[in-house]
């Protein structure tokens, strides 16, 4: 007896402890605690009475939807959403967890984690229910879900940018401000597709000039090959030419030769003609010295046959005067005046062709002294002739010496402009391959728009 009285004023003593503890909980725990009964609040702790703002008068016989909005985030009514939580409580008899949106009395949202379950109390089964604030996670989820729509604002704008971008369009300037945090990535993208834009305008400009430059060089290629072309034909034809002159000159020079050496046998030729017109002029002296003996003793004969003549007269005048013993010695006299007469006309006609032969004598004797004069010029000609025929000859050879040096340098420059010509092709060909790159790159940078600034719409 003393035994079962014992054991139940344990019990009844461990009953006791149980509801003090319970008691000091619900009034000293920091989570909201409140009885609901009939589905209205029959009793609540402190920390509810602190969350919700208020008094405990206040909040007692409220419902659960009465502190909370009138719809959910999730769309739903407040006051069904309760009613669903309650029967899902007493339909399956285990605790009910959820996330809830209650409000404070001043209107203010609180968002709770709810727990429902239910408790014996005095024999009835009662409906407790627990809050946990959420407010700070609430806050955290909030501010993660506004910045998850500020990356997805930003994704949005960056991507309709590039969309753009992509299309060309370097005028785009995206005007939106953008969140703080991500404001400066904002103007950084503004400022660096302004920088493209301008870059893009100079590459254009640039891109528009190299091409003309380049078709100006493709032009000037093409006349530079035509003349290059053009002047490896004249040079090879001038080449060909001063080959030809070179031998000429080479002929001329053996010519030249040949004339020299003829020159100076004429020169020896005429010395030796000198010579003979000197041996010839003293000759022609000594016979104008024998045609004046020969004279001078024509005379002397002709006085001998005029004074025989004048003897033979007065040796007749004598015969005569001696009649017939004269008469033999007349006819002697007679005959010796007659050879006198004779010889008179003999000697006559010997100082006429003495006379002829003086003067022809003296005729020949200038014609040699001219000759001798025009041998000397002709000497002294042919002098000059030869040592200007050696001095051609010289130059001869050194002219043709000097054209085979530059029929040699001829044609290295006709080699060398042939290599020139060969380079000016591919020139000309890297000109036309750079005029049809310089197109290419103009046609693709015709692709981008670098005219007008464009900005996008404001991003949803």
């Amino acid at each position: 007896m003393f035994s079962f009285r014992q054991r139940q004023s344990d019990e009844s003593s461990e009953q006791s402890m149980r509801m003090m503890l319970a008691e000091a909980i619900f009034e000293h725990s920091l989570s909201a605690c409140f009885l609901l009964r009939g589905g209205k609040i029959a009793e609540c702790n402190p920390a509810l009475i602190a969350l919700v703002g208020g008094t405990r008068e206040k909040l007692i016989g409220m419902g659960p939807d009465q502190i909370s909005p009138r719809v959910q985030p999730d769309g739903q009514e407040s006051a069904v959403g309760v009613q669903k939580r309650l029967e899902e409580l007493f339909r399956t008899n285990r605790p009910v967890c959820f996330d809830w949106m209650h409000q404070a009395l001043d209107g203010s949202p609180l968002p709770v984690r709810v727990t429902l379950f239910t408790v014996v109390l005095a024999g009835r089964k009662e409906v407790a229910s627990v809050w946990e604030d959420r407010r700070d996670q609430h806050a955290a989820q909030q501010r993660q879900k506004e910045v998850d729509e500020a990356v997805r604002h930003v994704r949005h704008s960056f991507s309709q940018a590039l969309a753009e971008v992509s299309e060309g369009n370097l005028g785009v300037r995206i005007s939106e401000a953008f969140p703080k945090d991500y404001e400066e990535m904002r103007q950084d993208f503004n400022q660096g597709i302004a920088r493209l834009h301008d870059a893009m305008l100079n590459v254009t400009d640039h891109t528009r000039k190299v091409r003309d430059t380049s078709a100006e060089v493709v032009m000037a290629s093409d006349d530079l090959a035509r003349r290059t072309e053009e002047q490896a034909a004249s040079l090879a034809q001038a080449v060909a030419t001063i080959g030809t002159i070179a031998a000429g000159v080479r002929g001329m020079a053996r010519d030249v030769k040949s004339a020299s050496e003829a020159a100076l046998s004429s020169h020896d030729s005429a010395e030796k003609s000198k010579l003979v017109v000197s041996e010839a002029m003293n000759a022609m002296t000594k016979i104008a010295d024998s045609s004046r003996q020969i004279a001078s003793i024509v005379g002397m004969i002709e006085k001998i046959a005029f004074q025989t003549n004048i003897l033979a007269l007065n040796a007749s005048v004598e015969a005569a005067r001696a009649g017939e013993t004269g008469r033999g010695f007349a006819v002697v006299a007679n005959e010796v005046r007659v050879l006198a007469q004779q010889s008179s006309e003999a000697v006559k006609n010997i100082r006429d062709v003495i006379a002829v032969s003086r003067r022809t004598v003296d005729d020949g004797v200038t014609l040699v002294n001219n000759t001798g004069e025009m041998l000397a010029d002709i000497v002294r000609n042919v002098a000059v002739l030869n040592a200007t025929v050696g001095n051609i000859s010289v130059l001869s050879h050194q002219q043709a010496d000097g054209l085979n040096e530059v029929n040699q340098t001829m044609g290295q420059i006709d080699d060398i402009t042939q290599k020139n010509a060969a380079m000016v092709e591919e020139t000309t060909a890297a000109s036309h391959s750079l005029a049809q790159e310089a197109s290419s790159l103009n046609r693709i940078v015709s692709r981008f728009e670098t005219r007008k600034q464009g900005t996008l719409a404001k991003a949803g």
